[in-house]
């Protein structure tokens, strides 16, 4: 037996004007979230790592004030694999030195190979503030990270300008402080 198909030659083939327009939709919406997601990468995880750190100095320096201990930013590299980055220091005031922070927050974080970050720390006019910076960066003199930038739990902290940059780009992000009224960016 042999079996003979049928082919209905009333009905056209191909597609239906709705049908590529739901397609060019679907197109272009996907092309819109992928250059979404790959346009200027550099600017949105210089921006991610300077709010992250302004955020960090602002919660450190309000948990100094709740807590009445100093803390300090420290810069140094991750003894693992040299990465370099930053991470916060609390002041034991038993054996007078700094250590390094066990909350995850304030441990060590690492920046990523194409940012780097300066710190310019600027004159303070209270000489006693002065004075007292001084004798608790001279505790830094030990092993371990070097204090940096003191939060203090009086609410003041070492005025500073904190300039992070990538090297894809030729701007940067400024943060601030000029020691009592918080960080900010410039």
């Amino acid at each position: 037996m042999m079996l003979i198909s049928v082919i209905d030659i009333s009905r056209p083939r191909g597609f239906t004007l709705i049908e590529m327009m739901l397609v060019l939709v679907v197109i272009s919406v996907m092309a819109s979230m992928l250059a979404v997601s790959i346009g200027d990468n550099s600017q949105k995880l210089l921006d991610r790592e300077a709010r992250r750190l302004q955020t960090s100095l602002q919660m450190v320096a309000d948990e100094a004030v709740m807590q009445g201990v100093e803390f300090s930013l420290a810069m140094g590299t991750d003894t693992t694999d040299e990465t370099p980055g930053y991470q916060f220091l609390r002041l034991d005031t038993e054996s007078l030195a700094w250590l390094p922070s066990v909350e995850k927050l304030l441990a060590f974080h690492p920046l990523d190979p194409n940012i780097s970050l300066q710190v310019s720390l600027q004159g303070a006019n209270d000489t006693e503030f002065e004075r007292q910076v001084e004798r608790l960066q001279s505790l830094g003199k030990q092993q371990g990270p070097e204090p940096l930038l003191l939060l203090l739990s009086s609410g003041e902290m070492t005025p500073f300008i904190i300039t992070l940059s990538h090297s894809e780009l030729t701007n940067s992000v400024r943060l601030a402080s000029d020691g009592v009224s918080g960080v900010e960016r410039l």
